[in-house]
């Protein structure tokens, strides 16, 4: 509940009663107002667990190392579910390391449950590698390796191909590594080959993020992995280690997925939520902007607060009036930062994304392409993998979600979303806002003067069938 302090002189009854309609209390004239649900309450009601530690991590490097040191830490298990998993030099030191822990134990006398899952589709990128050659590999090496949904096809999904687009790195059941991060040069590595081999397509790796939570959700991972290993054919423990609570942690965060077998959307659910939650700022980063409830949720936020200030400020007669106004109902900034281009220069995505892009424009939305952020403090231009959101600088939420059709509907996605103020600030100072002010503002001229008529045409089109894609 908003408490606004001052004289009845200064607020007429007819403002108080209106401001009082939006959850706003004027001290000695109102005793009783609507009052506003907690942000975190609204999206994570009682599915959050509250004993985290959690770590960020921006560069592929340092990200890479993380991941190494939790394999190379971890005492009894390790799992791990991706789209990709490249035969590069990336995917084969990760997948040595895993043989390398099975090894190890067995000549210790001690096991090691090492599991792996890849995607089908992910396993076909056309990236000049034999991708299946890992599987061999940790399959010949005492590491339980999968493919999931080996037929691509399933008449039981909705969208019919239910490929799983997680990125998860569990260890011990204790820790997991969680973000946009696929196993690969591109993903890991400062620079890497377009094609596989060809020295003269040798180019920056994408920017990306992760992060790693220590503590209590990691049993929540733990079960998501199961389910999916379950659906690949594989056994399911009768019993989860409970993750114990992280020595000094108590970040509050809670697990959101998409399950095109079982309609699980509780990841739109709550990123819906938060979006309608929002009382003064959301920023949305991400490499495909297509879906329409995604898209219509943030021009509705918009729209909905910008009506409700103009009728409000049309009401006010002074200036304690109007003061109280923006105090009640800030003006509500939402941003988004999307490409400068695809993975493949001005490829489908792209053009998606400038539709969506016009249509943010039209609805007063900041929009402004990402060259590939920032590397150590100057701007450089990459491919932007990255994935995620802020809101009112209360919630965050990091995973493999893109804000496009698949990642609501058809996908196995996963997210965290995170409820710590010093959490949400430590990601925007570190990533929101170096990424945003490197970003390149854009207006309808930029679009209509760096768009041909085709380009521009097309999208109108595909913008109706972007469910397909």
């Amino acid at each position: 509940m908003t408490i606004i302090s001052q004289r009845a002189s200064r607020i007429s009854k007819d403002m108080v009663r209106a401001l009082a309609e939006h959850g706003a209390q004027v001290k000695g004239q109102v005793r009783k107002a609507a009052e506003n649900i907690p942000l975190d309450k609204l999206v994570l009601s009682n599915v959050a667990s509250r004993a985290n530690k959690v770590t960020y991590h921006v560069g592929a490097d340092e990200t890479f190392k993380a991941l190494m040191d939790m394999v190379s830490k971890a005492e009894k298990s390790f799992h791990i579910e991706t789209f990709i998993w490249h035969d590069d030099e990336t995917g084969r030191k990760l997948a040595e390391a895993l043989v390398g822990k099975v090894k190890t134990a067995k000549e210790a006398g001690k096991s090691f449950d090492a599991k792996v899952l890849i995607d089908s589709i992910g396993l076909k990128s056309g990236y000049g590698t034999d991708d299946k050659k890992i599987l061999e590999f940790l399959n010949a090496n005492g590491v339980e390796a999968r493919i999931f949904n080996p037929k691509m096809v399933s008449l039981q999904a909705e969208g019919k191909l239910p490929l799983t687009h997680r990125k998860l790195y569990i260890a011990d059941g204790q820790k997991y590594q969680i973000g946009g991060r696929n196993v690969g040069d591109e993903y890991f590595k400062g620079e890497f080959h377009k094609k596989w081999g060809d020295a003269a397509s040798k180019t920056t790796s994408y920017h990306d993020f992760a992060m790693t939570v220590e503590g209590e959700e990691t049993t929540r991972i733990q079960k998501e992995f199961f389910k999916n290993w379950k659906t690949a054919g594989g056994t399911v423990p009768e019993h989860f280690p409970a993750a114990k609570p992280a020595q000094g942690g108590n970040t509050r965060l809670g697990t959101f997925i998409t399950d095109p077998l079982t309609g699980d959307k509780s990841l739109k659910e709550a990123h819906l939520k938060a979006i309608a939650g929002a009382k003064r700022e959301i920023t949305v980063i991400s490499p495909y902007f297509a879906d329409d409830d995604f898209v219509a949720a943030l021009i509705k936020a918009k729209k909905s607060n910008t009506e409700a200030r103009a009728k409000l400020l049309g009401q006010a007669t002074n200036k304690h009036e109007r003061a109280a106004v923006d105090q009640t109902v800030p003006e509500l900034k939402i941003r988004a930062l999307m490409p400068l281009a695809g993975e493949k220069g001005k490829d489908l995505n792209y053009q998606i994304d400038m539709e969506t892009a016009k249509q943010l424009l039209d609805a007063g939305i900041e929009v402004r392409l990402s060259k590939g952020g920032t590397m150590d403090g100057k701007a450089i231009e990459r491919f932007s993998h990255f994935k995620g959101m802020t809101v009112d600088g209360e919630l965050l939420s990091v995973g493999s979600a893109n804000a496009d059709y698949r990642t609501y509907h058809t996908n196995h996605e996963i997210v965290n979303i995170v409820a710590d103020r010093q959490k949400v600030a430590e990601f925007e100072q570190k990533v929101v806002r170096p990424d945003w002010e490197a970003g390149m503002p854009i207006n309808q001229d930029w679009i209509k003067q760096n768009s041909t008529w085709g380009e521009r045409a097309f999208r109108k089109v595909f913008e109706a069938l972007d469910f397909l894609y």
